[in-house]
């Protein structure tokens, strides 16, 4: 007996068959495939069941019944409120705050550090953080201008997070 191992495969069908498909076996003879079975994302709580009807062609039927449960697992992912910040003019030895907040969109717990790379412009709250969803924390920045002209900086909010584009001039 012979043929081709085969089923009708769906766009982003979870099953794949592996390796040679063909075979011609005599009496008492055996042979194994392999059935590649990729686990869709399942929501938590929820059950995925797949079932499929495998033609071993001249006769031959298998079916094959998964059951996958679990609990989806979404990674962090960082969003920001802005990514610019335009603290207008500011008196040299004065100060001016302005505040982006940071989202975890995501799932489980998003954590980092705030951080900038000039003396004119400081974080003043909330410099590092851990968020779970749906929570947010308020990032606080303060420009205080030592000199006159116009100052840009780069703010991270962290791995994963858009930067911050800050600007400010000193009068």
């Amino acid at each position: 007996m012979g043929g081709i191992v085969g089923f009708a495969e769906a766009q982003n069908d979870p099953f794949s068959l592996i390796g040679s498909t063909s075979y011609s076996l005599g009496a008492g003879q055996a042979k194994s495939f392999t059935l590649r079975y990729t686990v869709p994302a399942v929501a938590q709580g929820h059950t995925q069941s797949d079932a499929r009807l495998i033609d071993l062609g001249t006769g031959c039927v298998a079916v094959g019944l998964l059951t996958v449960q679990g609990t989806a697992v979404v990674q962090p992912a960082c969003d920001v409120s802005t990514t610019s910040l335009d603290f207008g003019s500011v008196a040299v030895g004065q100060s001016k705050d302005l505040s982006f907040d940071i989202h975890n969109s995501g799932g489980g717990t998003l954590c980092g550090s705030v951080t900038e790379n000039a003396t004119d412009f400081s974080i003043v709250q909330n410099a590092s953080y851990c968020i779970t969803p749906p929570g947010f924390v308020r990032v606080t920045v303060r420009f205080t201008p030592s000199a006159t002209g116009v100052q840009t900086i780069s703010i991270s909010a962290g791995a994963g997070c858009p930067a911050i584009s800050a600007r400010g001039t000193g009068t």
